[in-house]
């Protein structure tokens, strides 16, 4: 499907067959109250003009979920001002850019489970979560590959992060920018990791 889509008044379910047999090239626009509750399932999104994904603040619940997100350089695979957001099985590769964009008006918890977040080249100011956020970032069993520093995230609630795997560090290394009060837990960290920050805790 080669097409850009803009959802304007309707919730919209979307499933594949998986996203090696089903591909989607443009972007897609979710930005009605309407839209809330909407779910993208079982696809390739490949970035075309635009972020694979863009939401904004009036729309809540969204749910994207087993989805390859290959953003055009430049861009990101995920930009979220909306409400709750749930990524569950999916892979975000982002190339001269972030792998999410967390804008201001994102007020509701975002979740993201068994999500692998890679960075093509890696590059010091390009990051797997970039933003400020208005509620809590939770991410559980999930991978960051090859990030020079991993975060940049400012706001008032913490990032959570429980069972995570940091892989494929790069020559001076951070874990870079977390809320205070953030937490990691039982996370996995290669050769040549750098320590975590002071500002939020590891166990």
């Amino acid at each position: 499907y080669v097409e850009p889509f803009g959802m304007t008044n309707k919730r919209v379910h979307v499933i594949g067959a998986g996203w090696d047999v089903c591909s989607w090239r443009g972007y897609i626009q979710i930005y009605n109250p309407a839209s809330t509750g909407t779910v993208m399932e079982g696809i390739r999104f490949i970035g075309s003009g635009s972020h694979n994904i863009n939401t904004l603040s009036n729309v809540d619940s969204l749910t994207f979920r087993r989805c390859l997100f290959t953003a055009q350089a430049g861009y990101v695979p995920l930009s979220l001002s909306a409400g709750k957001t749930f990524v569950n099985d999916c892979v975000l590769t982002a190339s001269t850019s972030h792998c999410v964009y967390l804008q201001t008006s994102a007020n509701r918890n975002v979740v993201f489970r068994n999500t692998v977040f890679n960075m093509t080249t890696p590059v010091n100011g390009y990051y797997a979560i970039f933003g400020s956020n208005g509620g809590t970032v939770e991410i559980y069993n999930s991978a960051f590959l090859n990030f020079v520093s991993a975060f940049n995230v400012t706001g008032v609630p913490q990032v959570i992060g429980l069972n995570n795997i940091f892989w494929d560090w790069n020559a001076t290394a951070t874990y870079g920018t977390l809320p205070v009060g953030s937490v990691f837990e039982y996370t996995a960290a290669g050769s040549g990791a750098p320590t975590f920050p002071a500002s939020f805790t590891n166990n």
